[in-house]
């Protein structure tokens, strides 16, 4: 599948985590990851989806913190 932009959504929620404080909430993730892109309209899940891809792979380290309405993370 081509990508819609570049870089992609994956990178750049890699790009976005490295100049994330300490404690974030998903949004400032979302936010970031838009201006990355140059792109408009992406959905906020696939931010937050490719977040947890990204740690499963061993490639980002955080936690959720408090309730998952919340959207709270923390780096550790």
């Amino acid at each position: 599948m081509k990508a819609k932009s570049k870089p992609n959504v994956k990178q750049a929620v890699r790009q976005a985590f490295d100049v994330l404080p300490d404690e974030f909430r998903g949004n400032d993730v979302h936010r970031l990851v838009k201006a990355i892109t140059g792109r408009k309209f992406i959905h906020t899940d696939s931010s937050l989806r490719k977040l947890r891809v990204l740690r499963s792979e061993g490639k980002l380290n955080y936690m959720r913190v408090g309730e998952k309405a919340d959207s709270k993370y923390q780096k550790l």
